[in-house]
């Protein structure tokens, strides 16, 4: 079992990187131009088999508040992180044709947002909300990070397996079972929980910066939280955090998102806002 545990040790000290924004560390042991090679492959033909959006308001609105986002990415990493290079995301955005409330952005910058998400997030800074968070995903290397620690339970439980032998096959299995039960449970949904915590931090701050005001996030969570009245039953064994928990959060990481969003030049004044229905739900007020 000792060489397994030598290359775990070899593993962790080789892939630590530190996050710029939250100064958590993680594990990257992929290479992330790899990744980002294959995510503009598997976008592509994503896009080949959807419908995009024929809505040219909506389109015009997802790329602008895309636009102003990854702009702060670049600005913001341009300064704080000596490993960035300028023009490593290849940021495009696309709006789909489709019922559901989602949007996600790949390694690299390659963004989806489904027009079922546009009634939750009813203007600019609700959708500056969502990409600020999805695109600090690709920003904070999620992918990589997940893809690492899987790696390392594939070993751990390659280890467990020879340390095991000859033990018989009921204490064998009993083993293996319990460690992939707690690996699950005890490691990748917390981390995954954290990976979502994370990027709600980092988006509070991009949005800021790019002129949005971050109370809006958690405006739009509150919404999100009417429309999907289970969430926190789920978040047990979800990789997502229940919305309750995540707006506890976000107004948690308020008071560091503003000083961006003063410092961006934009207008504290309220602006004006508009209830909306969605499904024929009443929003919740904003």
């Amino acid at each position: 079992m000792k060489p397994y545990l030598g290359l775990l040790l070899i593993l962790l000290l080789a892939g630590c990187a530190r996050n710029p924004v939250t100064r958590r560390t993680s594990l990257h042991l992929y290479s992330d131009s790899k990744l980002n090679r294959k995510s503009e492959k598997a976008y592509t033909k994503y896009l080949s088999q959807h419908t995009k959006s024929t809505d040219a308001a909506n389109v015009e609105l997802v790329n602008k508040v895309g636009g102003k986002i990854a702009t702060a990415v670049d600005s913001y990493m341009k300064t704080h992180d000596k490993r960035y290079k300028p023009g490593q995301y290849k940021w495009e955005f696309n709006l789909i044709q489709d019922p559901t409330v989602n949007a996600w952005c790949m390694p690299g910058g390659k963004v989806v947002v489904y027009s079922g998400i546009l009634p939750l997030t009813q203007d600019e800074d609700g959708l500056a909300a969502v990409l600020g968070h999805e695109i600090s995903h690709a920003v904070a290397l999620h992918t990589n990070r997940e893809m690492s620690q899987n790696l390392l339970v594939k070993i751990g439980g390659l280890a467990v397996n020879v340390a095991t032998m000859g033990q018989g096959s009921i204490i064998s299995s009993g083993v293996s079972s319990l460690y992939g039960a707690t690996t699950k449970v005890g490691i990748l949904l917390p981390h995954s929980r954290k990976d979502e915590y994370e990027a709600d931090h980092m988006g509070l701050v991009f949005m800021a910066m790019a002129g949005y005001d971050p109370h809006k996030a958690i405006d739009f969570w509150k919404r999100m939280d009417v429309y999907m009245k289970d969430s926190n039953k789920k978040a047990y064994l979800s990789d997502h955090p229940g919305n309750v928990s995540r707006i506890n959060m976000l107004k948690k990481e308020l008071p560091e998102a503003m000083k961006y969003y003063k410092k961006s030049g934009v207008s504290t004044t309220p602006k004006p806002h508009y209830n909306k229905t969605v499904k024929g739900k009443k929003a919740a007020p904003r």
